[in-house]
């Protein structure tokens, strides 16, 4: 076989050497495999490898939280107030005027206007005696010996507390007071409670005074 090959020209004996290195590596392939007719399936496909979702690896994922839904309120429980927003605004307002009127004062005012404006604002069943509000004696000589004028304004108002017929407010208000001395100016808060009594309406039925640095005068304490 070999003295054929050197008698071939030398373009024929790279055709057959190329042939035959074809020849011998088909072999070698196929006794790697060892012959098998069985397809290799490969290794197995790692976790999450394909479309479908894969379990995660134990102690290596976290669990997802289980969905959770918000229970719809019990009626009974829901907070209900005796007075609507609208009136309660409407209150407070009135509050807020009698805490001013009554905290405001003039040395020669009359006496008699001033209790009026306060009485009309008043409960009809829970009347607070206005006129003992009213200075007497010598703090009324001494208010008009020097002249007192005091005028007052609110500077916030809180609900207190609230129930079914009766509201209480804080009022807070801030004096400017003027007299012989000059002027200065003082705050004080004071309790405004509100009555309903059904037949008028709401009114005013208890006012006091908080922690107040007022003077004992018809515009404090």
């Amino acid at each position: 076989m070999f003295e054929r090959l050197e008698a071939m020209p030398p373009a024929a004996r790279r055709v057959v050497f190329a042939v035959l290195a074809v020849l011998l590596v088909g072999a070698a392939v196929l006794a790697l495999r060892g012959g098998s007719d069985t397809p290799d399936t490969g290794s197995p496909a790692a976790p999450g490898a394909g479309t479908g979702n894969q379990p995660a690896p134990a102690g290596t994922g976290v669990a997802a939280a289980p969905a959770t839904t918000t229970p719809a309120p019990n009626p009974s429980d829901v907070l209900t107030l005796p007075v609507d927003q609208q009136e309660i605004t409407r209150l407070a307002a009135k509050a807020r005027q009698f805490a001013m009127r009554y905290t405001s004062y003039r040395y020669d005012q009359d006496n008699n206007t001033w209790s009026k404006s306060l009485t009309d604002m008043l409960s009809k069943t829970n009347l607070v005696d206005v006129d003992s509000l009213l200075p007497t004696g010598e703090a009324a000589a001494q208010l008009k010996t020097e002249k007192w004028v005091v005028t007052s304004k609110a500077t916030q108002v809180k609900i207190d507390f609230i129930m079914d017929g009766s509201v209480q407010f804080v009022v807070a208000v801030e004096k400017t007071i003027t007299n012989t001395s000059g002027t200065s100016t003082e705050h004080g808060d004071y309790n405004v409670t509100l009555f309903d009594d059904g037949a008028t309406g709401w009114g005013v039925s208890e006012f006091q005074a908080v922690d107040s640095d007022d003077h004992d005068h018809a515009g404090g304490e």
